[in-house]
């Protein structure tokens, strides 16, 4: 296999060396983690090559998948109508546990606001 070549201006050339390699020298033996479409993850070496960002086809690919990392979300109680609004972005970020909880700026009538009924406590 060929190596795969990233053109200086290719956004993930821009990526790789500004924000994985925060605009330094890669390592002689750098590698980067990759995932292949129904091929599996692995490490590849890659190296820059002027402005560009060259990777070699990686070795020993495996088809294990990190376990999804659990997610819970500390949020101070919004108004009602906005967590109304939020509740679809946490769920679609697929955060386990939600904990609401008062602060100094929470209005203490939103925690018996009709939307809350029957959640437990």
């Amino acid at each position: 296999q060929r190596p795969l070549v990233f053109a200086p201006d290719d956004r993930r050339a821009a990526h790789v060396r500004d924000i994985i390699w925060r605009k330094k020298t890669p390592e002689p033996d750098a590698s980067l983690r990759v995932g292949c479409v129904d091929g599996g993850q692995g490490d590849a070496p890659a190296r820059l090559e002027g402005r560009s960002v060259v990777l070699e086809p990686p070795q020993g690919l495996t088809d294990e998948t990190a376990p999804r990392p659990r997610l819970d979300v500390v949020l101070a109680l919004p108004a009602p109508l906005r967590l109304k609004r939020i509740l679809p972005t946490v769920a679609s970020l697929g955060v386990d546990r939600l904990w609401l909880c008062g602060s100094a700026r929470t209005e203490r009538s939103y925690f018996g606001a009709k939307f809350l009924e029957g959640l437990p406590r």
